[in-house]
């Protein structure tokens, strides 16, 4: 290659769990929030080669292996609100992990900063919450036209909430700081999982409110037929936010 840079990836491993319910009560005629509660499961794990192609297969190769492991775990559940409004709260885990982190440190004779990697076992860590409150107001024009005979216009409106705490603060020691200048001693953050497979948990906190209204328009046409006349369903819009 002209980069004389090579890549290998190697066969990658993908376990599914399909979505159960742990807590199901299947003697409950009527099903509670807890009841309702999904559960699904997915681990991804991959292998890649890397280094110079006229190198590459030389000296140690466990030094230019990458390994890399994502669990992912949503959990959620809906909850009937006043008859007419759906809750839905949800949570989803996730985590990486990998045998080698990165390391670095100014070398202050050079002002330049030095990357290492260091071999251990490590585990990052992610979580969010979700929750949306949604419910649907239907709305019927009726006509006296022998075509046209009516238009419903579906209303979905939702409110959405979203909270991730940030884990790039120091006590979780995804994100270390490094000093950048020996002069003004400025620091600067960096992942300790950068460059690997995976990544890993990203900086900020994320705390949202979002609003959405979804529009969806359907028209009932009077068609002809063999054998008389039908009402057929036309969709004019869909999804339109």
């Amino acid at each position: 290659t002209q980069t004389k840079l090579m890549n290998i990836s190697f066969p990658e491993l993908t376990f599914n769990v399909n979505r159960f319910y742990p807590f199901k009560n299947e003697n409950r005629v009527k099903q509670n929030p807890i009841d309702k509660i999904g559960v699904s499961y997915l681990l991804e794990a991959r292998n890649t080669l890397s280094g110079a192609d006229t190198s590459i297969f030389k000296g140690n190769i466990g030094d230019s292996l990458k390994y890399g492991f994502r669990h992912s775990l949503p959990i959620s559940t809906n909850i009937t609100l006043f008859k007419y409004f759906t809750l839905t709260p949800a949570l989803n885990l996730s985590a990486v992990m990998y045998t080698k982190t990165t390391r670095k440190e100014l070398d202050e004779s050079t002002n330049v900063i030095v990357k290492s990697t260091n071999k251990n076992f490590q585990t990052g860590y992610d979580a969010n919450f979700n929750s949306s409150l949604s419910t649907k107001l239907f709305m019927d024009y009726m006509f006296k036209s022998k075509r046209l005979k009516q238009i419903r216009h579906l209303l979905i409106p939702s409110l959405a909430y979203t909270y991730r705490p940030d884990f790039g603060e120091e006590q979780y020691g995804f994100w270390k700081d490094v000093i950048s200048d020996t002069t003004n001693r400025l620091k600067t953050k960096y992942s300790i999982f950068e460059n690997n497979l995976f990544s890993g948990p990203a900086q900020s906190t994320q705390n949202s409110l979002s609003v959405n209204l979804n529009n969806n328009l359907e028209a009932k046409i009077r068609k002809k037929t063999d054998t008389g006349f039908v009402f057929n369903k036309v969709s004019l819009l869909q999804n339109l936010s």
